[in-house]
C-alpha cells in the first residue's frame, strides 16, 4: 500500500487506506504527516481535509478534527461526508444542539444543499424529533422534487407517525412518487408495502 501510494499519489483510495492503515496501527501521527505535505501541495484538495478530520478524530482532538471537517465544507458544502462526520463529531461530545445549528444554517445560507438537508435529517431520526424530520425531507423537497430519497423517507416517518387516513394518503402518494423516481428499489418497496 505504501509503494502503491509513493508510485501513484495522485489516488485517493490509495491515500484513504494508506490513513486508514496508520489509523488502525495506532500511527496516527504518520498519517497526519501524509495529509499534512499533501495540503502543502494543495491546499484546497476537500478529500484531504476530511481525511484530516478523521486523524484528529481517532486522536480524540475534536477541535482540530472540527476544523479539518469545516474547511472540507467549506470548500464543497455538498459533499455529505464531511457533515455527516462533523454531526457525529458534535454528537460524540454530547453537543446536538451545536450540530443542529451548523446544520440549519448551512441550509440558511443555500438552501439547495441537499447534503446539509439529508445529514439534519438523519440527526432528527437520530435524536427522535419526528416533527423537525418531517419538516427537513419536506423543505428538501421543495428544493428538489426528484429527491427520492427524502420522498421515501417522509412516506416512511408519515405512515409510522401520522394519525388517520389523510397521513396515510400522503404518505402513499410520497412513496408512488419515490418509486416512479427510482423505481423498484427495496426500500422504497417496503415503504409502499
Amino acid at each position: 500500500m505504501k509503494r502503491g501510494y509513493a508510485t501513484n499519489p495522485d489516488n485517493t483510495t490509495l491515500l484513504s487506506a494508506l490513513v486508514d492503515f496508520y489509523i488502525r496501527q495506532g500511527n496516527a501521527g504518520r498519517a497526519l504527516q501524509i495529509c499534512t505535505a499533501r495540503l502543502d501541495k494543495r491546499p484546497d484538495e476537500v478529500f484531504t481535509h476530511a481525511l484530516m478530520g478523521k486523524i484528529y478524530e481517532s486522536q480524540g482532538n475534536y477541535s482540530k478534527s472540527e476544523t479539518a471537517y469545516t474547511a472540507a465544507i467549506d470548500l464543497q458544502p455538498a459533499w455529505q461526508l464531511p457533515h455527516n462526520r462533523l454531526a457525529r463529531l458534535y454528537l460524540i461530545q454530547g453537543q446536538t444542539k451545536q450540530a443542529v445549528e451548523r446544520l440549519e444554517n448551512a441550509i440558511a445560507e443555500d438552501a439547495t444543499n441537499i447534503a446539509a438537508h439529508q445529514t439534519l435529517a438523519a440527526l432528527y431520526v437520530a435524536t427522535q424529533d419526528y416533527d423537525n424530520t418531517c419538516r427537513v425531507y419536506e423543505d428538501a423537497l421543495e428544493v428538489n422534487p426528484t429527491l427520492w430519497i427524502a420522498a421515501n423517507n417522509l412516506a416512511f416517518l408519515i405512515s409510522e407517525y401520522s394519525d388517520g387516513d389523510s397521513g396515510l394518503d400522503k404518505a402513499l402518494e410520497l412513496a408512488k412518487k419515490a418509486n416512479d423516481l427510482r423505481p423498484e428499489d427495496p426500500a422504497i418497496l417496503d415503504s409502499l408495502g
